[in-house]
């Protein structure tokens, strides 16, 4: 993969972090976050597929190391997100 592709994966996946954490906060259900903000709801749960399997990557590569922590911020750069 490109740098260009990279970063801005990289750019979307922090992007999409926050709109999942904001959603979570929100204690509205998904389809009403999703109408309120301008969102697919498919587009939604597609970035929460991949949020959620960077994630799932990074904690089998940290337990490769010997380590068995995982931190949202590590894969998206945002703190204490539920993924």
């Amino acid at each position: 993969m490109s740098k260009i592709r990279e970063a801005t994966n990289e750019y979307r996946m922090r992007q999409w972090a926050q709109i999942i954490e904001g959603r979570s906060q929100s204690g509205l259900t998904i389809a009403e976050y999703c109408k309120a903000e301008g969102l697919t709801i498919n587009g939604y749960y597609y970035w929460l597929r991949k949020l959620r399997a960077a994630a799932l990557s990074t904690m089998k590569n940290d337990e490769e190391m010997g380590s068995a922590l995982i931190s949202t911020e590590a894969v998206c750069g945002v703190k204490n997100t539920i993924i």
